[in-house]
């Protein structure tokens, strides 16, 4: 009789989880001392970013992509606490770190251009450790301390620190500033200061239940520099404008270089009713001299709450005392929720013809996004999807990302069947179980699944959530808030997807732990359960690899089968970054009789056709009638060698195809002229000379791989057309986008003034210092107007450079590249051998 008892017991027991703590941000150094950048850091910089806070579509696909994208990236942490091991996360964790403080900063309307740089990267980790393995907060720790290092003390006292968090969840928690201490919000102050270019993070993420941990190095040697431009002329947080609700926190906060605030006053008013603030004490020596005060009803260290509708305040800051004149400042902030479409929105679409011919290439437009860089756009077929995911068979179409301590199918409490799903918090982080389909909704569609919620706290929460970016953000279609009992059964929901008809969606279930106290059981009234998961009018859609459009307003989409197409196209925006896919275009494919040929060619040769019709150069496209047999033969140019065939044939023969339904085919021919050897070397010269290491072709010797940078550059300059015209027999041409390319910029960063560009290239290129006279003349060209990459080419052909050792290497490289493209040949290293034996010039070439 016992048994019953102790069970209800485990099951009402409550894990209370402590908020993370942010210790008070370290004030202005004395000097500029170690602030120095290193000038290595990561190739890529995740940032660059300017968006208009005025527009509420702008701000949504922003925070839907860049910030979205820098959400739940696995840290990959390597080191250990136990031995004292800082380690490393990954580099994509760090790259969503970095991010994240972009964003801030671009929303903020100050240079979203931080970089990371690798030292006091370096370091800031070794900080990390010490906050995370001493489980306390410390800018001046004891060297007394487990984990203690020099270099881990010096980035303690010039960083943030957070722990409990790690990553941009630590960024969060920064640009927050809760607690008693941190109401002069220092650690906004400090990464949203204008003049700041470098920092540096450190992230420990321990797997084993000690804390996790951030170090931001904010501090760099451009801290007394001259102030940039900034978009608003002051700094606010929340910016003017429109700001997601999510990154909206009690304090709010408003910055001005050398202005005293502390006779100023700020009134906020919203829909014309006036708004209590509290004003936190005025404090310098963060940052830009900042006035900071918390609105009703929010307190210190809440969350803002989800607005119903866009919430729009008036702020007015005045009596502000700058160059001793009294200034007063008004502006508008907007909160919205990111996952409202708001009045601005316009949904893309794509308009052409709803009916086409098999194998005939057909233009399609599609209307614009404000801001898109580029456009890409897919194909895909789609099926009934009639399958009911009752977990009898396991799993199912679910991918589950869960904690380890239990499993996600159980067969404690199933709505039917044996089976059911089950979310729980055994550790209190996201568990989530993602339908792995992309789902085409019809105009009835709907979701059908039986629920049954647990013993769960209101920090507890049940939701079901939609996609329609491929998984970068998320809105609710289904919520259930625990309330400290289970329900008393299971329960069907009905959720109709009307607003995501002709539109492709993913799906997931997911257990949400907003905070505080929390139920870590895994047993069978504990968490959310759910069964029977099933689809009304929705279809699974299989799509392509995504395409670059032809131009920013049309694609050319060519349907090889009879049947239902879909078409879909998106934006990328702000550099990169997808965004939503728009409305379904759906097309039907017929054959007329007709079906089209289409050849293609790479280098230089001829393609004809048996039956005539083809004759590529000239003709390369050709309709047949269906079940005809055409042969294909290909004819290289002068200097040129027939590789062979890809798509519908392959081989180096002659090509036989039947026509029954639409076939692409390729003909790829290959340079084998003296030129091709003599342009490879050259280039192979460049690479190095850019990047101190060859272009390491396609052969198993020791330290090779990919030919296909040296062959791709080797035919820019012999044959390069359309958007590789340009480098057509211009080696400047190709050595100025050597030079803009991120691996030489960490070589030779930008920053390098000329003496100091000249001078790495002597110390990496010849291996010693510059003459007087060398460096003059270099110099001197540099300062008349000549680009780097000029420089480049002209001192790689120099006589003493084409005498170095590194040369000779590329004199190899480029003869093993010429073989590989003249034979599609893989060179081993006992031909390299006996090659190199016949060339003793160049003996001791071969990079290991």
């Amino acid at each position: 009789m016992m048994q019953p008892y102790f069970r209800y017991f485990l099951l009402a027991t409550l894990m209370f989880l402590w908020p993370p703590t942010i210790l008070a941000a370290p004030r202005f150094p004395a000097s500029l001392d170690g602030l120095q950048p290193s000038g290595l850091r990561p190739a890529a910089t995740q940032g660059g970013f300017t968006v208009d806070p005025t527009v509420r579509e702008t701000v949504r696909l922003f925070y839907n992509t860049v910030y979205s994208s820098s959400e739940s990236v696995d840290a990959g942490w390597n080191g250990d606490i136990t031995t004292c091991q800082a380690g490393t996360t990954s580099s994509e964790h760090q790259a969503a770190t970095l991010r994240r403080v972009n964003w801030y900063r671009a929303m903020a309307g100050v240079p979203a251009n931080i970089v990371f740089d690798s030292e006091f990267s370096r370091k800031a980790q070794q900080a990390a450790l010490m906050m995370s393995a001493n489980n306390r907060l410390s800018h001046t720790p004891p060297s007394s301390w487990t984990c203690y290092t020099a270099d881990g003390a010096e980035a303690a006292g010039k960083a943030n620190l957070y722990l409990g968090n790690a990553g941009s969840d630590a960024i969060n928690g920064y640009l927050q500033d809760a607690g008693s201490s941190n109401y002069p919000i220092g650690h906004r102050r400090w990464i949203l200061y204008p003049q700041t270019q470098f920092m540096g993070t450190g992230d420990v993420v321990p797997i084993n239940g000690a804390a996790r941990a951030n170090a931001l190095w904010v501090f760099d040697n451009n801290m007394w520099g001259p102030r940039p431009s900034v978009r608003d002329d002051f700094i606010a947080w929340p910016p003017q404008g429109y700001t997601p609700y999510p990154t909206v926190y009690p304090r709010w906060s408003f910055s001005y270089p050398s202005a005293d605030f502390s006779g100023a006053s700020v009134t906020m008013t919203k829909g014309g009713s006036s708004i209590n603030v509290k004003q936190e004490s005025y404090v310098t020596g963060y940052g830009e001299n900042t006035l900071v005060w918390i609105p009703a009803p929010y307190s210190d260290g809440q969350s803002w709450a989800q607005p119903t509708a866009d919430e729009t305040y008036q702020v007015t800051v005045s009596s502000v005392l700058i160059n001793s004149q009294v200034r007063s400042f008004n502006y508008t902030v907007t909160v919205f929720d990111p996952a409202v479409k708001g009045a601005d929105f316009i949904a893309q679409t794509i308009s052409g013809s709803d009916q086409v011919t098999v194998g005939q290439p057909t233009n399609y437009a599609f209307s614009t996004v404000n801001d898109a860089q580029g456009y890409q756009w897919r194909q895909g077929s789609a099926t009934d999807y009639l399958a009911v995911n009752g977990a009898e068979s396991g799993i199912g179409d679910f991918v589950a990302t869960i904690s380890s301590d239990y499993s996600a199918v159980s067969t404690d409490r199933p709505a039917s069947g044996g089976a059911a799903y089950h979310l729980a918090h055994p550790q209190p982080v996201d568990q989530v179980l993602l339908l792995n389909k992309t789902l085409f909704v019809g105009p009835a569609g709907s979701l059908q699944f039986s629920s049954f919620l647990g013993y769960a706290t209101p920090g507890q929460r049940a939701l079901v959530e939609v996609s329609e970016d491929e998984g970068q953000s998320w809105k609710i279609l289904f919520e259930q808030v625990g309330n400290d009992a289970p329900e008393s059964g299971y329960t069907t929901k009905s959720i109709l997807l009307t607003e995501y008809i002709d539109k492709t969606i993913l799906l997931r279930f997911r257990y949400q732990h907003t905070g505080g106290s929390y139920y870590p059981q895994t047993t069978d009234n504990t968490g959310w359960f759910f069964d029977d998961v099933r689809f009304i009018d929705v279809d699974v859609a299989d799509f392509s690899t995504p395409l670059m459009a032809d131009t920013p307003s049309t694609f050319t989409f060519t349907g090889v089968n009879v049947g239902r197409y879909l078409l879909q196209v998106r934006p990328l925006l702000f550099g990169d970054f997808p965004g939503e896919w728009s409305t379904v275009k759906t097309v039907q494919t017929e054959n007329n009789g007709a079906i089209v040929l289409s050849v293609s060619r790479s280098g230089n040769g001829a393609v004809t056709s048996n039956p005539a019709g083809i004759d590529c150069g000239t003709d390369c496209t050709e309709s047949y009638n269906q079940g005809v047999t055409i042969t294909l033969t290909a004819t290289p140019a002068n200097g040129s060698t027939f590789a062979g065939w890809s798509g519908a044939c392959s081989g180096t023969g002659v090509c036989t195809v039947v026509m029954n339904a639409a076939k692409n085919v390729t003909a790829t021919f290959t340079t084998t002229s003296t030129a091709f050897q003599s342009a490879a070397q050259t280039i192979s010269w460049f690479y190095a000379a850019a990047f101190s290491r060859t272009p390491v072709p396609n052969s198993s010797l020791a330290g090779y791989g990919d030919i296909g940078g040296l062959v791709f550059w080797t035919q820019a300059y012999l044959t390069g057309e359309g958007a590789l015209a340009a480098y057509r027999g211009d080696v400047y041409a190709i050595a100025d986008f050597f030079v803009s390319s991120a691996e030489f910029q960490a070589t030779y960063p930008a920053s390098l003034t000329q003496e100091q560009f000249v001078t790495a290239l002597y110390q990496n290129m010849l291996s010693r210092e510059p003459d007087a006279g060398g460096l003059a003349f270099w110099v001197g060209r540099l300062n008349s107007g000549v680009s780097r990459g000029v420089i480049l080419a002209d001192f790689t052909n120099s006589e003493e450079n084409r005498n170095a050792n590194l040369l000779r290497k590329a004199a190899l490289i480029s003869y093993i590249a010429f073989m590989d493209a003249d034979a599609d040949k893989t060179i081993t290293p006992e031909e390299a051998a006996t090659w190199l034996a016949a060339h003793p010039d160049l003996d001791g070439a071969v990079v290991d």
